[in-house]
């Protein structure tokens, strides 16, 4: 009797793919859940013995479910596929109790390894055909279902995650890895919500364009004055009088949207090139949204890293133009 398994990813995108590249044996009795706590109310009513648990996701994340089965003794076997590449996430899911750590985007010979090492599911080879048992049109509805913002949003969940990386190698802490919105406003509304993020004197925005493979926009990123008081605070020596507290902040944010620019261009199989980074400032006479786009639906994706041991909450926006969404969709249907 082959086990049961459950899939826990809030990415019905992430979930599709990993069902579809797992052995037919991990597949004849298999469950999906979007979150922890539906993970949670189908292992506590019996079923379960394989989970393949993502970490970020809404109501309950990867680590709380964690610590639920390892305080309530659950019985259930899991194995964590995360965007999430920090080392001290990898350190502390296996203190949690979790078999195996594999990274996104999922490589199908590293999840057979983690299979076969575990004895999980007899694994001949990596083309063994496993993934030829769903049917054409099958697999056509599949991916109708799925929409563009939703691979886009597992496309940005997973480059966070590099960027994640760099920025806790920099500062040798943990970094709170969030769930990215993709949604669509209008040009007004962004303008009204970036004018509300910068009515401190303070607060900065940074912002960088960027364009390539037929597709153009910009991502910025807002800290509070609170939180650039946090980071200087770990970022740069007391004693060092020659460090700009602007500039700190730009060479940061550089190598935040570097990274992230760099890891969604790498999975949609295409290169940005982007401007250097600079504080928008209310007092500019440029409008952070330009007229002609102030009633237009504009996409945009946001998300907010978290460092909660310094209370420190990093927002990021991803503005994508309206002649970008074509192309966008075209690399994404690749995927």
């Amino acid at each position: 009797m082959s086990l049961s398994v459950i899939v826990c990813d809030d990415s019905r995108f992430a979930r599709s793919q990993l069902i579809k590249s797992l052995p037919q044996e991990l597949r004849t009795n298999l469950k999906e859940a979007s979150d922890g706590v539906e993970a949670l109310d189908l292992i506590r009513n019996g079923y379960g013995e394989l989970m393949f648990l993502d970490l970020n996701m809404p109501n309950m994340d990867g680590y709380q479910v964690l610590e639920v089965i390892q305080k309530e003794n659950l019985d259930v076997l899991v194995i964590v596929i995360t965007g999430d590449i920090q080392e001290s996430a990898k350190k502390k899911i296996l203190a949690l109790g979790a078999l195996a750590f594999i990274q996104k985007p999922l490589n199908i010979n590293e999840l057979n390894t983690v299979l076969k090492n575990f004895g999980l599911a007899d694994i001949v080879n990596s083309d063994d055909g496993q993934n030829d048992t769903l049917n054409p049109t099958d697999e056509e509805n599949e991916q109708l279902l799925i929409t563009y913002q939703e691979k886009l949003q597992e496309v940005v969940n997973i480059a966070m995650g590099q960027a994640a990386k760099q920025m806790a190698d920099l500062i040798n802490l943990f970094i709170n890895l969030p769930v990215p919105v993709v949604s669509f406003k209008t040009g007004k509304e962004l303008y009204n919500e970036l004018y509300f993020l910068l009515h401190e004197n303070f607060n900065l925005l940074i912002s960088s364009g960027f364009t390539g493979s037929e597709m153009n926009g910009e991502v910025m990123v807002y800290y509070t004055e609170e939180d650039i008081d946090n980071l200087l605070h770990i970022l740069v020596d007391e004693n060092d009088t020659s460090s700009s507290r602007k500039g700190t902040m730009i060479e940061l944010s550089n190598l935040i949207i570097t990274t992230l620019m760099s890891g969604i261009g790498e999975l949609l199989g295409s290169q940005f090139s982007r401007a250097h980074p600079a504080i928008v400032r209310l007092s500019d006479k440029v409008q952070l949204v330009s007229p002609e786009l102030i009633n237009k639906q504009i996409l945009n994706v946001q998300l907010t890293y978290t460092i909660p041991d310094h209370k420190i909450k990093c927002k990021m926006i991803i503005l994508i133009s309206e002649n970008s969404i074509k192309s966008l969709q075209k690399r994404l249907s690749y995927i």
